[in-house]
């Protein structure tokens, strides 16, 4: 039944899944030992800063933004940590790091305090050390005054929480990955070229819980990269004869399995700087950019390795004739670029930056462009892009849909309410909060109630509008993203359909047939002249109005009564599987004793993930997942029955009380 009124109702289910999109964590690119960087506007507008702190380290560092607004709060190269104002901390200095430490100056938020950050930091350079290290960590509260004052703190670093040792003989690389499910964080550290540790932290205590011996033995291992969107994470030595390596990482157990050896990828004989400096992962955890450091007789390469097809492709040669011109550091930006940090041929200096415009594409079409970003001066010895927040919060990826609506007549200005089923919690249970940004057409819209967005539009028809929808939740300062509404509107003609064109009555000696309000004028075949009927006999009935603008309006509905049951009716709306030998079961009380066709349950979970179906009207849920007891708290469930040709959807509730 199309259902025209003054208000129009629509019910849109969005899929989301748990993946975590690009925030403003990412705005501010502090690196390298001069004083330029980048930063990324909302927009995802690049520009070239001037007014990064001096002395700096030229490999390892991080920078802290704020995810919602991307403000500047502080950042660091291991050994130092500077803040908003550029300038160093009163206790930021003296952090036991080296400046040519490829991993150091990892920046965590602690998971208990949303003005707390970790920062690790360790020791290990191979052409310094030899490889063994030590790992540190150092605490930055922002309600300490440092440069600022008690009313408009910049931070500090908590006395007494500095160079805190957490492992030792390990190598330069280190990956932060979120717990999923929680707040917190694994640490993926090198450990003596043969192996990564696995450590647990989830705020107050850092615990060891296991090492994962390599496939392959890595030398110098200075990049540990992970992908959220595959769950695998890549490991690269700077030594010629090392391979690269792929492994399986699971976020929620801290499990790493299935190793295997990147192929295709030139291995020489030479030693250190000849090898894979940095890693990074397209957006979509299809494809794996490897920056070699140099090659014997030329200078550094960029591949690229694709896990679909099993390839590796060169994708730029930084120099064919000499070994001087170096590949350095990759990052991936908030645009969903990949960027290329190099020792130019022809200028001399590391004065551009490389871009990989489309790094979801394999090959050649992922659109390379060496020279996209002019630094305007030489950066120097600058190594590595920085590191950003790992906040250990995630936020669902919901998204964008389209309803097509249809209004009567030439109305042309209606309300209409869009019911959007979208999560009230995140995966770490975080409450999440919708807000309506704005319309492409400027016409009003807002959400009225958790999963309702009111929307209003008097242009002439039929028109096509989109809503914009934000999200955040409310975690510490909030993450945040952002879905579209696509809403099209056609115009129905003077004879808009307003009734089912048949209705099969179950189990019920009377049946309401209801032409909908904003009309006057209703006739029905019956004689009444009101807007609904009840009627208790099998037959056709029909009905004609009125609305504001003069168009009349027509329809009919054949109505048939039939004994027995319908199914919502069965369904209890409160599931207690606890083995007490009651209501243990979610299922219908008489599923055989209906007038219309069963055709199947669907039920999902508050984040919309499927976790039961059954065509069978005899189904029975046990309240178990994946063999697992559900945990207690509200699902919903789709219920479907009827013919072809007129199939009944009907949306359900259940509350899972142990």
């Amino acid at each position: 039944m199309n259902y025209f009124a003054k208000i129009f109702s629509c019910i849109l289910f969005l899929f989301y899944s748990g993946t975590i999109k690009s925030q403003l964590e990412k705005s501010n690119w502090h690196f390298g030992p001069t004083t330029k960087g980048l930063y990324f506007s909302p927009a995802n507008v690049v520009s070239v800063t001037n007014v990064s702190y001096t002395p700096y380290n030229t490999e390892g560092c991080s920078v802290l933004s704020d995810p919602a607004t991307g403000t500047l709060e502080f950042y660091t190269d291991g050994s130092k940590v500077i803040d908003a104002g550029n300038a160093l901390m009163p206790n930021g200095s003296g952090l036991n790091s080296l400046s040519s430490s490829a991993g150091t100056g990892r920046i965590v938020a602690d998971p208990l305090n949303c003005k707390r950050f970790y920062i690790f930091h360790n020791n290990s350079a191979f052409e310094v050390t030899g490889g063994a290290g030590n790992l540190y960590y150092s605490v930055v509260d922002m309600t300490l005054p440092g440069n600022g004052t008690v009313a408009a703190p910049k931070g500090d670093v908590v006395p007494g929480l500095k160079n805190i040792l957490v492992a030792t003989g390990m190598d330069e690389g280190m990956e932060v990955v979120p717990i999923q499910g929680v707040h917190g964080f694994w640490l993926l550290l090198s450990y003596n070229s043969s192996s990564i540790s696995v450590y647990k932290f989830t705020g107050g205590s850092i615990t060891y819980q296991a090492s994962y011996p390599l496939v392959s033995s890595l030398t110098d291992i200075r990049a540990v990269v992970y992908s959220g969107k595959t769950n695998k994470v890549a490991v690269a030595s700077c030594i010629d004869f090392d391979r690269t390596l792929i492994m399986n990482f699971n976020p929620a157990t801290g499990v790493i399995s299935s190793q295997m050896i990147v192929p295709g990828l030139p291995a020489g004989t030479n030693g250190n700087y000849y090898g894979n400096y940095d890693l990074a992962w397209s957006p979509d955890g299809s494809k794996l950019y490897i920056s070699k450091y140099r090659q014997a007789g030329s200078g550094g390469k960029l591949y690229q390795y694709d896990l679909t097809s099993g390839i590796s492709q060169l994708i730029y040669n930084v120099s064919t004739s000499s070994i001087n011109y170096s590949g350095r550091g990759l990052q991936l930006g908030p645009d969903g670029k990949i960027y290329y940090l190099y020792m130019n041929s022809t200028t001399n200096m590391v004065n551009y930056i490389g871009v990989v415009n489309s790094p979801d594409n394999a090959g050649i079409s992922c659109n390379f462009n060496p020279l996209q970003i002019s630094m305007g001066s030489d950066l120097g010895n600058a190594h590595k892009f920085p590191n950003f927040l790992y906040s250990g919060n995630s936020i669902p990826d919901i998204n964008d849909v389209a309803v097509n609506l249809s209004t009567p007549c030439n109305s042309g200005s209606d309300t209409f309410l869009l019911s959007v089923a979208t999560p009230l919690l995140d995966q770490e249970g975080d409450h999440l909060s919708y807000q309506v940004i704005s319309t492409a057409s400027g016409m009003p819209a807002s959400i009225i109630a958790p999963g309702t967005i009111q929307y209003y539009n008097n242009s002439p028809l039929p028109l096509s509008d989109t809503i914009f929808v934000k999200y955040c939740d409310d975690y510490c300062s909030g993450k945040c993203s952002t879905f579209k509404v696509v809403v099209n509107i056609n115009n129905n003609g003077s004879n808009g359909q307003r009734l089912p064109s048949t209705l099969a009555v179950c189990g019920s000696a009377s049946q309401e047939i209801n032409a909908a309000g904003g009309l006057t004028h209703y006739v029905w075949s019956t004689g009444d002249t009101t807007q609904a009927i009840n009627v208790t006999h099998n037959g056709t009935y029909s009905v004609t109005a009125v609305n504001s603008l003069g168009c009349i309006y027509s329809d009919s509905v054949n109505v048939t009564f039939n004994p027995g049951k319908d199914y919502l009716s069965q369904l209890p709306n409160i599931f207690t599987p606890n083995g007490d030998g009651t209501n243990d079961r979610y299922k219908m009380s008489d599923p055989f004793n209906s007038c219309v066709k069963f055709r199947s349950i669907t039920i999902y979970n508050r984040w919309g993930l499927k976790i039961f179906e059954s065509e069978d009207p005899a189904f029975e849920w046990d309240g178990k997942i994946n063999n697992r007891d559900a945990s207690d708290g509200v699902y919903f469930a789709i219920l479907e029955s009827g013919e072809d040709s007129n199939i009944k959807t009907e949306t359900l509730h259940i509350t899972v009380l142990r």
